[in-house]
């Protein structure tokens, strides 16, 4: 059995809301992406890749796929909403351009299978310790990883937000795929930057222990991210592995 909550606030900065979700808790499938671009490319970017993958899910159903398939089933998915997006954008000159992150999870059983491309994140909360599934594509993140710079640095640069991977840049996405154990009590995290961007790790886990219901720590994580000064839009999605999950 799972729970789910989420939540989604243009934060306090900026006039509309870019990111999109989908839910879809009978296939046990759940997305958020992070539109690019502007008003226009940004939402209509974030808003097509939901909506194309659902539909993907919808017509070809997931739970038919098992083991190494279901990796290939969400290349699948993540890169035919790649090539909405791109030929969305050549028809289109007002949203030439646009692009989006994408972070998704399904959950099988005892594995939890992940997807992303960009800066939006996957995180696994367990007995007390936060773990981020997902590694950012981003010029900071690629800066850490080759030691130019910490993580101390990489908060506070000015091109922190300059992403390296988006749907809608490009043929192919190269996304990364994952696939995790889960246990009975994880809390499965989908975010956009708006969240990670302003909430440290320590206070997101401090939520977590304060909000047992998702619905209630989906609406906290928000409005620690806005408290933080709400920089970006912030999207949540929160969900808890229960007892009998299958």
């Amino acid at each position: 059995m799972i729970r789910v909550g989420f939540n989604s606030h243009k934060g306090l900065k900026r006039e509309n809301n870019e990111d999109s979700y989908f839910i879809m808790p009978a296939e046990k499938f759940f997305m958020v992406a992070d539109g690019l671009g502007g008003y226009n490319g940004g939402q209509t970017a974030s808003g097509i890749a939901v909506s194309k993958i659902a539909e993907i899910v919808k017509k070809n159903p997931i739970e038919n796929h098992s083991g190494k398939d279901v990796i290939s089933y969400l290349e699948g998915c993540v890169e035919a909403a790649n090539i909405e997006i791109i030929h969305r954008g050549m028809r289109d000159e007002d949203v030439s351009g646009m692009a989006t992150t994408i972070v998704l999870c399904h959950i099988d059983d005892k594995l939890g299978y992940f997807a992303n491309a960009g800066d939006s994140r996957a995180y696994i909360y367990r007995n007390g310790k936060l773990k981020q599934i997902t590694k950012d594509h981003s010029y900071v993140e690629d800066l850490m990883r080759a030691g130019t710079i910490s993580r101390e640095e990489a908060q506070n640069h000015r091109e922190r937000h300059k992403i390296t991977k988006a749907l809608g840049v490009g043929f192919p996405v190269e996304a990364d795929y994952y696939c995790e154990s889960l246990c009975c009590n994880d809390i499965i995290i989908l975010c956009s930057d708006g969240l990670h961007g302003e909430v440290e790790h320590k206070d997101i886990c401090k939520i977590i222990e304060e909000n047992k219901e998702m619905s209630s720590l989906a609406e906290a994580l928000v409005d620690k991210a806005n408290s933080e000064g709400g920089h970006d839009n912030i999207t949540v999605i929160c969900i808890k592995i229960e007892r009998g999950f299958q």
